[in-house]
């Protein structure tokens, strides 16, 4: 930042009080505000019809794995304790508006979209790790390693050769697969908190 501002970085804390002060405005900055339905410019941001939660929350971890894509750097920023930016939490208000009618209590809607993110970042994280031909396609990384750690001994690990050869083809699933079971599974919890609330 200094560099590409021409300060010293020492210059740099006369704009900012701390480093902790920088980084939750690089945070904020690299995130955005997030994108229309997520986040219409009115506020509050207004509510989510019923039965559309599923697909507003997987439209927000689909835009949430983009931004960390785009800037991977955040997956090193952003945990642990630290200021929340305008941009960010406008992220955890437009994820816990989709949950607001499910009839999930507070605790567990914010469990739920902890849930979410903790497995957006672990995608992130596997796609910037790889090598720049695999960033986007994980899947055909993982079995292009394992055919090469298995090599002519797919007799002694029969269900591993199986698994991957009947996966070829497979791309950016990823997501997609652990997104649907974690979507699955509050689904069964909101059917059970709405046939609660009706008897």
């Amino acid at each position: 930042i200094a560099a590409g501002t021409g300060f010293t970085k020492m210059a740099l804390y006369r704009h900012v009080p701390s480093r902790a002060a920088l980084v939750a405005l690089m945070v904020d900055t690299a995130l955005g505000a997030p994108a229309a339905p997520l986040a219409p410019a009115a506020r509050p941001f207004p509510g989510v019809p019923a039965g559309e939660w599923r697909e507003r929350l997987a439209g927000w971890a689909r835009a949430m794995l983009a931004v960390l894509r785009e800037h991977p750097w955040l997956l090193a920023a952003m945990p642990g304790h630290r200021v929340l930016g305008p941009n960010e939490t406008d992220w955890i208000e437009s994820a816990l508006v989709a949950l607001a009618d499910t009839g999930l209590a507070g605790d567990e809607q914010l469990d739920a979209v902890f849930l979410v993110v903790g497995h957006v970042r672990n995608v992130a994280q596997q796609s910037v790790s790889s090598p720049t031909a695999y960033r986007d396609e994980p899947e055909e990384l993982m079995s292009s390693m394992v055919a090469g750690a298995t090599g002519e001994h797919a007799d002694r690990y029969p269900a591993l050769t199986a698994a991957v050869g009947s996966a070829e083809g497979a791309r950016d699933n990823a997501l997609a697969f652990g997104l649907d079971r974690i979507l699955d599974g509050l689904e069964l919890l909101i059917d059970r908190r709405r046939e609660g609330s009706a008897t």
